[in-house]
């Protein structure tokens, strides 16, 4: 379940930060369009330009913010070792409208103890864990349009619609629970189809510019397979409708040179449980506040971010630095 909530929150995280680069006015030059860097880059692209842009996340967790906001290490004694990439895809169909598409890969291995306690308090076990998941993960197509139209030293919003479509694998599987083993194999996505509302705002005041970044995603539910635990745990499947998550970015960015720049900012994020019909999932509310760092490189027409992600807090969320890689290039 855990490896399913960060991979949520990695992606949704990728994809707040994972904008390509984008133009305004016919009248600019096309090399300098192509060329500028976080800063001063406008909200879509225009009308017949191509963008591919990745992003490659490294996280290893061992430790979370507990239901009180402590941080500590993980009460299973797992620790969870995972490699997640993003890929965007963008066109300009006209000035003002673009299309998107993200595609989500995933590898990660989970591998620990569990202390397992029978009821009555009658006697304990310890019993190995390993968790691997690889694969594809969900689809999302966005569509967006420029409501106000941004130039290299002025304000620009866009608002954006993003259909999530399940193209991983929604269910748990392989189920192995034996006196000394617990492993299963974990989903890559999220088992439904969603909505995400998305709003892009940015203000320039060279050689700064500040951006707010609003999605709220909303499920619209199905039925995959849960592992439910017990003396002897079974899959089963049921109804559920998935996590509404609110998320809100502020960034503020700083141009060093004509080719280096420096962002960062913070990250809130509001996950509600997911409701299945007779089951209670053992993930409560998630909540989590992050600060990010980036130091992005613009080299001509190719753009490449590093940065990290670090973990202030809240609750039931990952308490472990995640590192990115970002890449953009516009055609």
């Amino acid at each position: 379940m855990k490896g399913a909530v960060v991979l949520l929150i990695v992606t949704l995280f990728s994809s707040v930060h994972l904008n390509l680069l984008a133009q305004d006015e016919e009248s600019i030059l096309p090399a300098e369009i192509k060329r500028r860097t976080v800063v001063n880059e406008v909200l879509s692209l225009p009308k017949g330009y191509f963008a591919v842009g990745g992003s490659l996340v490294l996280l290893s967790l061992n430790k979370t913010f507990d239901e009180d906001g402590n941080k500590i290490v993980d009460p299973s004694n797992q620790t969870l070792n995972g490699l997640y990439s993003l890929t965007a895809i963008t066109y300009g169909i006209t000035d003002r409208i673009e299309t998107e598409v993200y595609l989500n890969l995933s590898s990660q291995r989970r591998i620990g103890t569990l202390l397992v306690e029978y009821p009555g308090g009658v006697y304990s076990q310890r019993v190995v864990s390993e968790v691997p998941l690889k694969g594809i993960g969900d689809m999302e197509v966005r569509l967006a349009y420029q409501l106000i139209p941004a130039d290299a030293f002025g304000s620009g919003l866009k608002v954006s619609a993003a259909i999530g479509i399940p193209t991983g694998k929604g269910d748990f599987s392989e189920l192995e629970d034996t006196s000394s083993k617990f492993n299963f194999s974990a989903p890559t996505g999220l088992g439904e189809y969603s909505l995400t509302p998305i709003l892009r705002y940015r203000k320039v005041f060279f050689p700064f510019s500040a951006e707010i970044y609003l999605q709220y995603r909303i499920p619209f539910g199905g039925n995959k397979v849960y592992i439910v635990q017990g003396l002897t745990s079974t899959l089963r499947e049921y109804d559920f409708i998935g996590r509404k998550i609110f998320s809100a970015t502020a960034s503020f960015n700083f141009q060093l040179n004509d080719w280096m720049a420096f962002r960062h900012g913070l990250l809130y994020m509001n996950q509600k449980q997911e409701v299945v019909e007779g089951y209670n999932p053992p993930i409560g509310d998630t909540q989590l506040l992050q600060y990010f760092p980036y130091l992005s490189f613009q080299l001509g027409q190719f753009r490449i971010e590093q940065g990290m992600n670090i973990p202030l807090g809240l609750k039931n969320a990952p308490a472990n630095l995640g590192y990115l890689i970002l890449t953009k290039y516009i055609f």
